[in-house]
């Protein structure tokens, strides 16, 4: 009666309405089917069975979806759609499961983040389909050579990394051993490779751009890479090549892409690094010294600590008279080399609040700098949302007391 009620006060507003049903694969299969009936004939136009706690796998899916192809007449009035957890590793494989037993519909995640252990990632399930598009007969409409792009848009926005494992779009995804045999005589993939990596927007060509780059060169690649930029963010965004040109002798695709982010994409600022110099080793005590400009006055301080990062930090939080908890500090290097560019990705939590910052340089302890600078901002100015809070798929519809 609560789900007919429901959906008939949907239908005041829309002519679209899904309705989902949780915990579909653990539920008893007849009442999952008579609760399907009764939200079809109230309204409800889009069908979705929840595995929400990723228990299901592929037979389970099949089994149910087969007693609604035989049971709920017909079939095809409504689209039937599907929505996994991982928890098993198994969210992929449910969902097409469900798209080869006539469901219209998947939930899907980019990257296949969310809650635990994630969701059905978009980009696996999407290329299953493209790779086995002849035999399936399924397509998706999608622009596969912005799965990459978005891929890597998404992991910067969240700042939730990936293993280099992880299919599609990991970093060895498209790495092979060289002394396998060949065995294929295929021109169009090399051999070993299901996938062509620029069909995703993969470019491996090793593209790259030396100190002695031209404005022409620079400004032709940065178009090439997908970013339009106005005349002034690409004068800041060339000033930064120059700048990390000066200290490696060549420069990726993935320096100019984290270039572009830092510079082009600005956040509102409060407070912001002028300068930063660390002493530590074997003998001396970590100290640094910071100048930052906060609220537009130049202010400066030094500090102690047990590394020169926890130094940094300690510093700017003497500074800025703030303290939030440092509930995730990760360094990645973006390219192969000691003069590779470090990513450092911070999340503060400060009063229920989060945000993630984000710097970059060749040394990492001013790549800390920044991205704790960063992240203050974000606190400042755009974390007014509370923490995130994990729910299940049932409790996020319930108000939080």
């Amino acid at each position: 009666e609560l789900a007919v009620a429901a959906v008939q006060t949907a239908k005041k507003f829309t002519a679209d309405v899904e309705f989902s049903l949780v915990d579909s694969f653990r539920a008893n299969s007849q009442e999952v089917v008579e609760l399907v009936r009764a939200v079809i004939d109230a309204g409800a136009t889009t069908i979705n069975l929840a595995d929400t706690v990723g228990c299901a796998t592929p037979q389970d899916v099949v089994q149910l979806f087969q007693k609604l192809r035989q049971e709920v007449e017909p079939f095809d009035r409504v689209v039937f759609s599907i929505h996994c957890h991982n928890d098993l590793g198994l969210a992929v494989a449910n969902s097409l499961a469900a798209l080869l037993e006539g469901a219209g519909q998947v939930h899907c995640t980019i990257n296949g983040i969310g809650e635990r252990t994630g969701n059905t990632a978009l980009e696996e399930l999407v290329m299953v389909l493209a790779t086995h598009s002849s035999r399936l007969g399924l397509q998706t409409g999608l622009h596969l050579e912005q799965v990459y792009p978005t891929s890597r848009l998404v992991r910067r926005i969240s700042g939730i990394g990936m293993a280099p494992q992880k299919p599609i779009v990991g970093d060895n995804a498209f790495v092979f051993e060289t002394l396998v045999p060949q065995l294929s005589d295929s021109t169009e993939v090399p051999p070993y490779e299901i996938m062509n990596p620029e069909q995703l927007g993969i470019y491996t060509t090793g593209y790259r751009l030396t100190p002695s780059a031209s404005w022409e060169q620079f400004q032709q690649r940065i178009k090439e890479l997908g970013y339009d930029l106005n005349p002034e963010d690409l004068g800041e965004c060339f000033q930064a090549f120059q700048d990390l040109a000066a200290k490696k002798d060549i420069i990726f695709d993935a320096d100019l892409e984290l270039l572009v982010n830092e510079r082009a994409f600005k956040d509102q600022v409060r407070y912001k690094l002028l300068y930063l110099n660390v002493t530590a080793g074997s003998i001396s005590v970590p100290n640094a010294t910071v100048q930052l400009e906060v609220d537009g006055q130049v202010i400066q301080d030094a500090g102690f600590g047990h590394g020169p990062v926890d130094a940094t930090f300690k510093t700017i939080y003497k500074m800025v008279k703030r303290a939030p908890k440092l509930v995730r500090y990760e360094v990645n290097a973006v390219t192969a080399g000691t003069d590779a560019l470090g990513e450092v990705v911070v999340r503060l939590e400060e009063s229920s609040r989060q945000a993630n910052g984000r710097g970059v340089d060749t040394d990492i302890v001013l790549a800390s700098a920044k991205a704790l600078i960063n992240g203050l901002n974000k606190l400042e100015y755009g974390g007014k949302q509370e923490a995130v809070f994990e729910f299940t798929d049932e409790e996020s519809f319930l108000p939080r007391l």
